[in-house]
């Protein structure tokens, strides 16, 4: 058994902090990209939630395509800004069009649900 140099120690300590940041990244966008397509689903016919896919859609488009030119630092910006306004569209759509004003659920309001009429006046079918 060898013992390992410093620099070894590090590199492998890097490479492993790089794999998990990897796998956070992954499952951060899978989780963006489901609430987006749940709330599109939901609510479809929500401009403003549609006005920041197409930006996100035209932002990605831009990004893929021009990832190797000068202005790259721009669009790596613009596509993060992009992604950034798309999760908090979908939040506030989300937010918004959710059941707020819900009615308490006390005692009696399940009995009301359960036994609106009384058990011995259901006729026997």
């Amino acid at each position: 058994m060898t013992k390992h140099k410093n620099g070894e120690s590090l590199a492998e300590g890097m490479a492993i902090l790089i794999v998990v940041l990897i796998v956070v990244y992954i499952w951060l966008m899978i989780k963006l990209y489901e609430l987006v397509i749940r709330q599109l689903v939901q609510q479809p016919k929500c401009w403003t939630l549609w006005t920041a896919v197409v930006f996100h859609g035209l932002m990605s488009l831009a990004w893929l395509f021009g990832w190797d030119t000068q202005h790259a630092n721009i669009l790596n910006g613009l596509y993060t800004l992009s992604t950034i306004s798309l999760w908090v569209t979908a939040k506030a759509v989300e937010l918004y069009y959710a059941p707020l004003a819900e009615e308490n659920i006390t005692y009696d309001s399940i009995k009301q649900a359960m036994f609106h009429e009384p058990w011995w006046s259901l006729k026997a079918s």
